[in-house]
């Protein structure tokens, strides 16, 4: 049997992922509620398909949502992207290991965040970690996924009390995806109004 070569397994955990992206970020928002947040009352999550590519840590010359299309209608070929250099590999190595934990994170039982989060060069609005991954949020109105690190990077957490999801174009949250608080959707509304 012949060992699979790391761009493969690369290639293929893209592909497995892109299709987990859209199912659980792309065509869904994310409200995320802590009374502990000092910067905003609450955080809304709003991911696009050409998000994805940040994720990864791969370099290619399509356009990002062409690459991620590839990705999920699964005909990404290994010429489409490159790894670049030893260090590049090591980036997207450890990425592509916890990028499916990061793709789940909102329905995490051990979620928590941190507000202005910093690591080396990366700024984010917030970012969202468990044990084995950490993934940051864009500094925009509406916060899109912009990196994802492995490892629990957080410097200061803070409890997320909890977290509502709506369908992507809806107006209103529908659903309690995580629920520190044990309380009703329309109480989660409530303490929404009044932080």
């Amino acid at each position: 049997m012949v060992e699979q070569s790391f761009k493969e397994r690369v290639r293929l955990k893209l592909m497995d992922c892109a299709v987990l992206y859209y199912e659980l970020l792309v065509q869904k928002d994310y409200l995320i509620f802590s009374r502990d947040f000092k910067y905003q009352k609450y955080y809304i999550v709003s991911a696009f398909e050409d998000n994805f590519l940040h994720l990864t840590g791969v370099q290619t010359s399509l356009e990002a949502k062409n690459f991620f299309e590839k990705c999920y209608q699964k005909t990404i070929k290994d010429t489409d992207f490159e790894l670049g250099g030893k260090s590049q590999k090591g980036s997207i190595r450890r990425k592509i290991s916890v990028l499916e934990n990061a793709i789940k994170i909102f329905s995490s039982e051990d979620i928590v965040v941190e507000e202005r989060f910093h690591k080396n060069r990366i700024s984010c609005s917030f970012a969202a970690a468990e044990r084995v991954c950490t993934i940051g949020f864009t500094n925009t109105e509406l916060t899109k996924p912009q990196t994802v690190l492995k490892g629990y990077q957080l410097q200061s957490e803070i409890e997320v009390d909890f977290i509502l999801s709506r369908d992507k174009g809806e107006k209103d949250f529908q659903t309690v995806v995580y629920n520190a608080l044990n309380i009703k959707l329309e109480e989660c509304m409530e303490l929404i109004k009044t932080k």
